[in-house]
């Protein structure tokens, strides 16, 4: 059967994603977002909070408690936790446990007990604030003292070599289109921004001297420049970046690949661990999305996506962007796609310096102490990957 009077075999790249997008503007239509948001917070039932702390080590006790409420069916001598390993793709600033029911292995609670180490780091209100309005995660079950628990997404946790497949990109950049144009009532932008600003000069603060592994310091020593030259490039990237003028969005924070989950049945993926969720600028969250392709364990800077790939999904991105904001997606231009390049591009430097300095800090801090990757590695290959694309970026200039 033809549709529309066309035939299939004259259909196009061009309508397939014209279709994609049809499909992705039914999931979240602005106009309904925008109408919806704050009924959302206001009549949505709420989740219970109870006033317990649950930590790693007690858990099948205290959170018995919370499991006789929200799961009053299950038999709690059927009840299994797993605690999820800690590593590259789970648990560096938490921990993650698994439980659920013998007799229904499917309904999966996922436990979340934040690390208080990274409080000072992380606004854990907007963290729940965010799960519950937007539509693409996991819905919230119920609240304690140290965290929380939610819906567990079935499907296949992604590596960062699979960002690149199709339809995985689009998806994610139809979610991030989402984030990016979603406000949260009551939570100010530059209040979100300045903290975020007071958070790098907390980092520079807390730059350590030394590192605590003798061998670890000999090498961070020798292949990481001294602060005093770090906070040189750090101011001279900030000014930069000042200039380029990007929005200031909703964003992930922290869009590795281990934080997204792909059901293939349903083809559709799903962001989660929304703990780093904050305002900040809108190129620096894209330029930390093309920096996680190329993994961490270590990291291979040879993965980051080209040029062409980088247009292809700016474009794709800019175009779900402005329709979620009630904006025609037709009206993007080749000027806003290579606007939106340069300006993630100079942020791309930016977040290689900046892990640089921040990896030496949480180690002086015990936040990673768990990590099963080298640190100090990660650090100093992401400051050679700055030096590697240094000239060639800041070359880089706005179109007239």
């Amino acid at each position: 059967m033809w549709l529309n009077g066309k035939n299939p075999a004259s259909v196009t790249d061009k309508d397939v994603e014209i279709l994609f997008v049809q499909v992705s503007k039914f999931r979240l239509s602005p106009l309904v977002r925008d109408s919806t948001l704050e009924k959302m917070e206001e009549n949505e039932s709420t989740f219970p909070h109870f006033d317990i702390n649950i930590e790693p080590e007690n858990v099948e006790d205290t959170f018995q408690q919370i499991i006789s409420d929200i799961r009053p069916l299950w038999d709690k001598q059927d009840v299994i936790f797993k605690t999820v390993p800690k590593g590259v793709s789970n648990g560096l600033l938490n921990t993650m446990i698994k439980c659920y029911s013998q007799t229904d292995k499917m309904d999966v609670i996922m436990i979340r007990i934040h690390n208080i180490k990274v409080n000072n780091w992380l606004d854990r209100s907007i963290e729940v604030k965010c799960i519950k309005v937007l539509d693409c995660a996991p819905k919230i079950l119920a609240t304690f003292e140290t965290g929380f628990c939610y819906e567990y997404y079935h499907g296949e946790i992604l590596n960062h070599t699979r960002l690149k497949k199709n339809p995985i990109w689009r998806l994610i950049a139809v979610d991030l289109a989402k984030f990016h144009s979603t406000d949260l009532n009551g939570v100010s932008k530059e209040e979100s921004v300045k903290k975020l600003e007071g958070q790098i000069d907390s980092l520079m603060n807390g730059y350590p001297q030394k590192l605590q592994d003798p061998i670890q310091d000999e090498i961070f020593k020798r292949e990481i420049p001294p602060l005093e030259e770090l906070k040189v490039l750090v101011d001279e990237l900030k000014k930069q970046c000042g200039e380029l003028n990007s929005p200031i969005v909703l964003c992930h924070n922290d869009t590795r690949a281990e934080n997204i989950v792909w059901n293939p049945e349903k083809q559709r993926i799903h962001f989660v661990d929304f703990e780093a969720m904050n305002y900040g600028f809108q190129a620096n969250e894209l330029a930390s999305h093309f920096a996680r392709y190329s993994g961490m364990a270590p990291p291979d800077y040879n993965l980051i996506p080209n040029e062409a790939f980088q247009m292809d999904f700016l474009r794709f991105y800019l175009e779900q962007f402005y329709t979620f904001s009630g904006k025609n997606a037709a009206d993007v231009t080749e000027k806003d796609v290579r606007t939106l390049y340069v300006q993630v591009n100079k942020y791309y430097l930016f977040q290689l310096v900046m892990t640089a300095i921040a990896i030496p800090v949480f180690d002086s801090m015990n936040i990673l102490q768990d990590s099963s990757f080298n640190l100090v590695e990660f650090a100093v290959i992401s400051m050679k990957e700055y030096y590697k694309q240094r000239d060639k970026i800041l070359a880089m200039t706005l179109p007239d």
